[in-house]
């Protein structure tokens, strides 16, 4: 390895935050040591580093990376072509991603940054097929000079790592929004508090009584989902109430099933269990209003017969309705929050060291849930 390679190696550090404006750089042996050079050519490197002014050396320091070293010259600059990528799923027009994609082109739109939004091309998409779409959009806006950065609702798991990898060898700054990244890929991160929230939710039905809380979940395998089970779960336990397997159920239509159906399914399977729940927890708005729909169909009587609480707010955010209890996501803040993070990204050209910036989602008493005063038989009522 000669000098030129060492620039290279340094170089790239002070662009990627590792080592940042205004830090000293490690002593001369402890690099020569770590790169497997002589000290000679580590002190070539860096003379030909003050030389280019990514460097400032004062007698007897150790050099210093310059405050404007690892910013690009045209870093903040935004060509008429430039844009900013958005995968946000499902698809704009549904929420809670309508309300998140308001939150960045507010902020967009102050700044004047082009906003290209992913778009699907399958009606119905199953979660593979969505996982695919996901892995070509990134892989597109790692291919396209064009793009400057790029937001993410990820689903993709491992299985879209080598897509995330290309968009970090590119150098594109990547904000992951409400989702997390696959494990050990760092990066800045603009979520709700999943985990917190749930167990808050959770204990707010303890606290009113209830011992026998079921909890629904979407077939989605993100890790929204499996920090609100956690919380779920820790609730319990912090209350000493035994979780039951049986009360954890995965809201999935079987084949050749409607959403009607399955739902109805589900609250026969649920409400008919020995020690049926009492309360329901819905990991999202969508699942708890088709859970209340479908009691309705059934006769059974919300509150009443059963408490039943969501997770993210969206009919009290597009509609005002408070007749869903549950936890409010701050949807349009977490947008905003996010297009500012990858616009500092953008002008500072810095990625690191990386942010991960949680929301916090507060539990809203509505109408659909009430204290434990009594209970009503509902076996002969399901089974009829």
């Amino acid at each position: 390895m000669d000098a030129n390679e060492v620039v290279r190696i340094l170089s790239q550090r002070i662009e990627d935050g590792t080592y940042p404006a205004g830090s000293y750089l490690p002593p001369e042996r402890d690099l020569a040591a770590e790169l497997g050079v002589s000290r000679t050519v580590v002190q070539n490197a860096l003379r030909r580093m003050e030389t280019d002014c990514l460097l400032e050396r004062e007698p007897r320091c150790r050099p210093r990376v310059a405050m404007t070293a690892g910013v690009s010259p045209n870093a903040g600059e935004m060509r008429q072509t430039d844009y900013v990528a958005a995968c946000l799923w499902p698809t704009e027009g549904q929420c809670p991603v309508t309300l998140v994609a308001e939150g960045v082109r507010h902020i967009l739109s102050a700044t004047h940054h082009r906003l290209v939004m992913v778009s699907r091309r399958i009606a119905d998409p199953s979660p593979s097929e969505l996982v695919l779409m996901e892995g070509r959009f990134l892989q597109q806006a790692a291919d396209d000079p064009n793009c400057r950065g790029v937001l993410i609702w990820y689903l993709g798991g491992e299985i879209n790592r080598p897509y995330l990898e290309a968009i970090r060898h590119r150098g594109l700054p990547l904000v992951f929004v409400d989702r997390m990244p696959p494990c050990g890929f760092e990066a800045d991160i603009v979520c709700t508090d999943h985990y917190g929230a749930a167990r808050r939710a959770t204990t707010a039905l303890i606290d009113l009584g209830h011992r026998r809380i079921a909890c629904v979940a979407s077939n989605e395998r993100v890790s929204s989902i499996r920090e609100r089970i956690e919380g779920y779960r820790r609730a319990l336990d912090m209350a000493s109430v035994p979780f039951r397997e049986e009360f954890l159920v995965v809201s999935e239509a079987q084949p050749g099933e409607t959403t009607e159906q399955a739902n109805e399914r589900m609250v026969r399977h649920l409400l008919t269990l020995p020690n049926r729940p009492t309360a329901i927890l819905a990991l999202n708005d969508d699942i708890a209003l088709h859970l209340i729909a479908a009691m309705r169909r059934l006769k059974v009587r919300v509150p009443q017969q059963c408490t039943v609480v969501g997770f993210d707010g969206v009919q009290r955010q597009i509609t005002g309705s408070k007749e869903l209890a549950g936890c409010v996501q701050d949807w349009i803040g977490i947008g905003e929050r996010a297009a500012e993070l990858l616009l500092d990204r953008i002008r500072t050209g810095r990625q690191k060291p990386y942010l991960s910036l949680l929301f916090h989602a507060p539990f809203r008493k509505g109408e659909s849930v009430a204290a434990i005063y009594r209970e009503e038989k509902l076996s002969r009522q399901m089974t009829g």
